[in-house]
């Protein structure tokens, strides 16, 4: 397993490709999973600070440790969607066709002024929310749909949030969001003043949510040997 120092990639014009007739993008570094190109808007932007991402990397991490940690990629540029960032998922096959696991990375976008600290502490561990599910499905053998039994089990937990209806004006509501940011507060503990989902309660006012997280805590990751690197804060 690569050190947390190893997994954070900066991303700069030099590691991009700029074709005449399609956009540019860089490539992600993948150990086992397919490498992907990830397109970027080429206008000159301030990436996050590579010190702070590990720093709140080591305590997301350290409150929920996964088997499967992800790649934190700081591009200098913006994304064509505008977004902050995105996490993403790429299989890992065995022998004889089996799905062995996943590696994730986490993309968090520059801006065109320099991200406030608040923003990196925020997106950090909202990212890693994303990939945090996706190893407690992978743990709890779900099967991986459009929509899985996690989905189903928040979407009860959350009323009125929903799966499939993404985009504009309609993040606020998507219960993958609502996972990652219920994960941000109540495990993560991080910038917990910020609450993006209006018509939804803050975690801090729901036991049931605060009891779903604990209770999900069971499927963190203990490994067999020590870290050959171990983590400290930076």
């Amino acid at each position: 397993m690569k050190s947390l120092v190893e997994r954070i990639i900066m991303i700069t014009r030099s590691d991009c490709v700029f074709p005449f007739d399609s956009a540019a993008h860089f490539s992600t570094r993948p150990v086992k999973a397919y490498k992907r190109d990830v397109a970027v808007d080429p206008f000159p932007c301030y990436g996050h600070y590579s010190s702070l991402v590990y720093t709140v990397g080591h305590r997301v991490e350290a409150a929920f440790p996964i088997g499967f940690p992800p790649q934190y990629y700081l591009p200098e540029f913006e994304g064509p969607g505008r977004t902050n960032g995105f996490a993403q998922k790429g299989d890992v096959w065995a022998e004889g066709g089996k799905r062995a696991g996943f590696e994730p990375i986490i993309i968090l976008w520059g801006k065109r002024i320099p991200p406030h600290p608040a923003m990196t502490r925020y997106l950090v561990a909202h990212e890693y929310g994303h990939v945090v599910r996706w190893w407690i499905e992978h743990k709890r053998g779900m099967k991986d749909e459009s929509v899985t039994d996690f989905d189903r089990e928040y979407m009860a937990l959350r009323p009125g949030s929903t799966c499939g209806i993404y985009g504009g004006g309609h993040w606020h509501h998507d219960a993958g969001e609502l996972i990652a940011n219920d994960f941000r507060i109540c495990v993560a503990g991080i910038e917990r003043e910020f609450w993006p989902h209006p018509g939804f309660d803050h975690p801090d006012k729901l036991p049931a949510v605060q009891d779903f997280w604990e209770a999900q805590k069971a499927f963190v990751h203990v490994p067999d040997v020590p870290d050959d690197v171990p983590w400290v804060a930076g």
